[in-house]
């Protein structure tokens, strides 16, 4: 999206403020709008890849640029473009059948098992969609991203699914799936703030993670944890560096387990 680049690049850095990034890695590299310009700089032949991948890496796609944005240009999308150009991000594969028939279906996205859980939780049934690492909302700006998507909705089927992280949800409701928050089917008095709520990041980003891993390091030992992480792909990164951290899953399953022993 060369509009978006271009608009951004010319921005006096009115959402510096807005990226969790630049935030939380005082990196001034990582505004929005210097993202933009080297982007600009690199397809005018000024700048060379290298420096361009590193550029692009640095955001975490939370949106929050864009919802600043008095004019809300879609400098994320232009960014997703990017990490696929510059093979930051691969085209995703077959998109797994869901298991069972019920119109609430659980996206279960590493090895834990919740669907019953969730199903006890709602009393309803629930199906179980297995996808390790969850729906890649990353993979919107390959080439492959029509078919993926149309494959998801296919498989979907109209049904409603919860997910538990926030990429996945963003990935679903693009490909026209309904979806539900896992976290806000629990009655949790409060979460660990997210960049996607406008608090703190944790630095899990893949693009990030991969070309940065030190401010992606950073980022985990800043993040506020007091409170349950709403999202497993936070979580999961803040435990590889060393977080000890609670889950929406987590809670989902501890309340599970509760359950049963009042019932035992």
């Amino acid at each position: 999206m060369p509009e978006a680049i271009d608009t951004c690049s010319v921005c006096p850095r009115l959402c510096r403020h807005a990226c969790p990034v630049a935030e939380g890695t005082a990196r001034e590299a990582a505004v929005p709008a210097t993202l933009a310009t080297v982007l600009r700089r690199h397809r005018d032949g000024v700048i060379d890849t290298a420096l361009a991948t590193q550029a692009a890496a640095l955001c975490v796609d939370c949106g929050r640029c864009m919802e600043a944005c008095h004019l809300h240009v879609p400098l994320p999308d232009a960014l997703a473009s990017a990490w696929s150009a510059f093979g930051l991000v691969e085209a995703w594969g077959p998109v797994p059948a869901i298991e069972g028939s019920a119109q609430l279906v659980a996206l279960e996205t590493d090895d834990r098992s919740w669907a019953e859980a969730l199903a006890r939780r709602v009393g309803e049934p629930v199906g179980r969609w297995r996808i390790p690492g969850g729906v890649p909302w990353t993979s919107r700006g390959t080439p492959s991203w029509g078919r993926v998507s149309q494959a998801l909705a296919s498989v979907a089927a109209g049904r409603t699914v919860v997910v538990p992280d926030r990429a996945s949800a963003s990935a679903l409701a693009a490909a026209g799936v309904p979806v539900r928050v896992l976290a806000e089917q629990l009655d949790e008095p409060a979460w660990a703030p997210s960049c996607a709520a406008g608090g703190a990041c944790c630095g899990g980003h893949g693009p990030l993670a991969a070309v940065h891993p030190d401010d992606a390091a950073r980022m985990a030992a800043q993040y506020p944890v007091e409170a349950p992480v709403a999202d497993v792909g936070c979580a999961a990164h803040l435990r590889a560096h060393g977080r000890d951290v609670e889950d929406v899953v987590d809670r989902l399953l501890a309340w599970d387990a509760e359950e049963a022993e009042w019932a035992g």
